[in-house]
């Protein structure tokens, strides 16, 4: 499927349906006349919000809409075979639902402790979930490992929030800090517990002094490591802020309810030429190296992150204690 998903790109004539074809017609050669294959199919298209899918054989995917209602994507396909000819591809408009449940019968198949399948309580337990750690735990709770492979997928939308703070800060420590004042302020008006609200700040600070030293200072890992190996970095972040005073780091901000919960939010935006985030998948701290801790100690902070295609913006998501 990777193949020809790049052998497509590569070609420049990328098509959800060629892509499909191509994979369909290898197939079809390399499986026996009694031998079935379930597979699903999807392609976002972000900038349209549609939501392309071919799903053979596959249990029923579980989507959510605005109103909280859950609509159910049965197969359109039967499984694939070597006598499969047709593909039937339906659409979706993705702007009418926040969060989607794609998964294997393994999960809905599965027995509770009770000794009922799982598929019984996985559409009220997806509902009600707040995030996919909060669904991993229901899961968790009711099945524990499972009787099959447990595989599974949870979309989630983001959603841009026009009524979010706004700070623009200036690139230096003093900027940080000062911006790091503001914004437990304004966290300290819902009362969180004194735990909750240093976590949201301690991930605010690291993520900040990333954006400020890699972003506006466009130090990578690298040379970050050498000017502490040769005890200079401070005089060197002095040199930087004054080079870089006209640089801005962008913050946007703000509180709001998810579900029975309240969930804070902000996104983190540089000027930065930003990074390949497809290495974060790969991290491994390196007791010998300065970096890729921080972003170990962020994932532990909070229950959510994710970063534009560019890699120089940020969104952060934690869900408050009161």
């Amino acid at each position: 499927m990777n193949y020809f998903f790049d052998e497509l790109e590569d070609e420049g004539i990328f098509s959800f349906e060629l892509w499909i074809q191509k994979f369909v017609k290898f197939i079809k050669k390399n499986i026996l006349d009694d031998e079935t294959l379930s597979i699903a199919f999807m392609e976002f298209d972000l900038p349209h919000s549609k939501l392309h899918y071919a799903l053979f054989g596959m249990p029923a995917f579980l989507v959510v809409t605005l109103d909280n209602e859950l609509k159910v994507l049965r197969s359109n396909n039967p499984p694939l075979m070597v006598y499969t000819d047709n593909i039937h591809i339906n659409t979706l408009d993705s702007s009418l639902f926040t969060k989607m449940l794609c998964y294997t019968d393994g999960l809905s198949e599965s027995f509770t402790k009770d000794n009922i399948l799982y598929g019984a309580l996985m559409r009220e337990d997806f509902v009600n979930s707040t995030c996919i750690e909060d669904f991993n735990e229901r899961v968790r709770q009711n099945i524990g490992t499972g009787d099959d492979d447990l595989t599974y997928v949870y979309v989630e939308k983001l959603e841009t929030h026009k009524n979010f703070e706004t700070l623009q800060v200036k690139s230096n420590y003093e900027g940080i800090e000062e911006a790091l004042h503001i914004i437990f302020a304004y966290l300290q008006k819902y009362e969180l517990t004194s735990k909750c609200s240093s976590e949201v700040s301690l991930a605010l600070s690291e993520l900040l002094l990333n954006a400020l030293e890699h972003g506006s200072f466009g130090i990578n890992k690298e040379i970050k490591n050498l000017l502490i190996e040769q005890n200079i970095f401070e005089q060197e972040m002095e040199r930087l802020e004054e080079k870089n005073q006209s640089k801005i780091i962008e913050i946007h901000y703000g509180i709001v309810p998810s579900g029975s919960k309240q969930l804070f939010e902000a996104t983190i935006t540089d000027t930065g030429e930003g990074f390949d985030t497809r290495i974060l998948k790969n991290i491994v701290i390196n007791a010998a190296n300065f970096n890729g801790r921080g972003l170990i100690i962020v994932k532990k902070l909070l229950d959510h992150f994710y970063f534009n295609e560019k890699g120089n913006a940020i969104t952060i998501q934690k869900f408050l204690k009161l």
